[in-house]
């Protein structure tokens, strides 16, 4: 598993603990803005965290060590936890709606958001994958040595596969029931299949994204989308949508292998 990089927060020279706890024994300095925005997302306190990385990325937009943890700044206000999701296996199954399945768990639920609120949680996941493909490739490569670039790449392919399957249920899930209704598929189109298709195309394209599991179930959803019947991508992906729903999705053809697996490493704190 890549570690997920988000480096534990610390008053100037010295433990955060030690600060908040008034230990005299122990000189405590105050804390930068990366080590309050740092805490912030700790707390979970996602509004504080985004404004406060996103003031410091305004006035050095070079940093990009900062980027990742704007970026979970940002699914964490949308209810998505880059822990839990990194932590998730996703190598169950076989269908090829398995990726729709796989995390459904993880999402935020559009009944509890309603339709507001789930645009709102569309927009926050747009922004960490901005946030993340902002960072010049070759900074967040396998090639690279920054502490930060395995991070960024498990990022890029949890979130653009989340935003996906998040952007198919605002065409397929009644806000009010929070059931299938398969009358909003109508509203779908062509430029709203290709939103999805192009994201998970770069999730199923990153090399080394950092979990092969979850590219392979992207693989095999955009080979069974390829597969459904349809003149457009909008025609083929409703299909699918509605298969799935039904649990009658065609078994797609065999995915390619995915990308080899980053060595293991356990999450940072």
């Amino acid at each position: 598993m890549t570690a997920i990089w988000l480096a534990a927060s610390c008053g100037g020279e010295n433990n955060v603990a030690d600060c908040d706890k008034g230990n005299k024994a122990v000189p405590c300095s105050e804390r930068t803005g990366d080590e309050n925005a740092r805490l912030a997302l700790e707390n979970q306190d996602y509004a504080t965290a985004i404004s406060l990385l996103e003031a410091l990325i305004a006035a050095e937009p070079t940093v990009y060590a900062r980027y990742p943890l704007c970026a979970a700044a940002h699914a964490g206000r949308a209810g998505i936890s880059i822990l839990e999701l990194a932590k998730a296996q996703f190598s169950g199954g076989g269908s090829s709606g398995g990726l729709l399945a796989s995390l459904a768990t993880f999402l935020p639920d559009p009944q509890d958001l309603g339709d507001a609120g789930y645009d709102a949680a569309l927009a926050d996941v747009r922004a960490s994958i901005t946030y993340l493909d902002t960072i010049p490739e070759a900074l967040r490569a396998a090639t690279s040595g920054e502490s930060y670039a395995s991070s960024a790449r498990l990022q890029l392919t949890l979130y653009r596969t989340t935003f996906s399957v998040m952007y198919l249920n605002k065409f397929a899930i009644d806000t009010q029931t929070g059931a299938f209704d398969a009358s909003k598929l109508a509203t779908m189109t062509e430029a709203d299949a290709l939103i999805v298709l192009d994201n998970l195309a770069a999730v199923a394209a990153m090399q080394a994204a950092g979990n092969p599991a979850l590219q392979a179930k992207v693989n095999e959803a955009l080979a069974s989308i390829e597969g459904q019947d349809g003149a457009t991508k909008a025609e083929k992906l409703k299909e699918f949508l509605t298969a799935s729903q039904a649990g009658s999705t065609p078994a797609a053809p065999a995915p390619p292998a995915p990308a080899p697996a980053e060595p293991a490493t356990e999450l940072a704190p």
